[in-house]
């Protein structure tokens, strides 16, 4: 009887220790429960801030990853819905503060345009994970939209032209009449279009290669007769990226003048031209 006695109490002791080194472990559980809400917005000025009148942008990409201790991560992806707005529900439970979750969020902006936030993605890290913890904590992040800015400008000078004169000679000797050298003027365009989005009111054209030098000269592009303002963007400045001209009509006309010179011109049918309309913010009491 003895004997048996002991070998329960050993036994007991051994799962009374497993119990307390697991609570040593892990610490005290804390579990919630949070909804992202996601924007994304037209940035008309640029600030990385959604001010009145700015208006959410659909249709665009977003990616949510929580990654939680022990580096296990899940992830979803979803497009923004009418008024530029998604949102991603998930559970966390975790042993403490020091294995907090992180919860990445990255967009993809659409094509021609970029984000003024910053960055494509945002880490959220600031989340209560003490004991007596919120068990719903929401989060609400925006990203800023525009077209592509310009990243150098070409700026017009003016140049002199050489003028021939003619020169008195003896009677009996001819005149020789020097000749300019003739420029041969290198296409700027590559004849083609990256992106359109007749809603958002833009057209990026790629840039010849390789690209004449156009230093100090006037380069103008017109569209369907109008004169439109453009800049060179793109990481390595190989986007000619132009405002399209009110009340466009396909197929356009595209062409572009160095010093009043006509070096390009092509059409474009428009085939790859997408139509954003970005939707008002609701109305109190809507």
């Amino acid at each position: 009887m003895k004997r048996q006695n002991l070998i329960l109490m050993a036994i007991s002791i051994l799962v009374l220790s497993q119990i307390m080194c697991s609570i040593s472990d892990d610490g005290t559980s804390v579990s919630f429960r949070t909804t992202l809400t996601i924007t994304t917005y037209v940035d008309s000025n640029r600030n990385g801030i959604q001010d009145p009148g700015e208006d959410g942008l659909p249709n665009v990409r977003v990616k949510v990853e929580a990654i939680r201790g022990g580096g296990n991560s899940t992830a979803s992806t979803d497009v923004t819905r009418e008024g530029g707005q998604t949102d991603s529900t998930t559970n966390f439970s975790v042993g403490g503060p020091s294995i907090c979750p992180i919860v990445k969020v990255t967009i993809t902006p659409p094509s021609g345009m970029v984000s003024t936030s910053g960055s494509n993605q945002i880490e959220i890290r600031d989340w209560e994970c003490e004991p007596g913890a919120p068990a719903q904590q929401d989060r609400s992040i925006s990203f800023g939209l525009a077209p592509i800015e310009a990243t150098a400008t070409a700026t017009p000078t003016l140049t002199a032209t050489p003028v021939f004169t003619a020169t008195p000679l003896p009677p009996g000797q001819s005149i020789i009449i020097p000749q300019p050298n003739i420029l041969i003027l290198q296409p700027v365009l590559a004849g083609s279009v990256s992106a359109c989005d007749t809603g958002l009111g833009f057209i990026n054209f790629p840039l010849a290669d390789p690209l004449p030098d156009l230093t100090g000269k006037n380069l103008e592009v017109i569209i369907n007769g109008y004169k439109v303002n453009c800049t060179i963007a793109g990481s390595r400045n190989q986007v000619l990226a132009c405002s399209l001209p009110p009340d466009i009509t396909f197929p356009l006309s595209v062409g572009t003048t160095v010093d009043s010179v006509q070096v390009d011109s092509f059409s474009f049918d428009g085939a790859i031209c997408t139509h954003t309309v970005p939707t008002k913010e609701r109305e109190p009491n809507d």
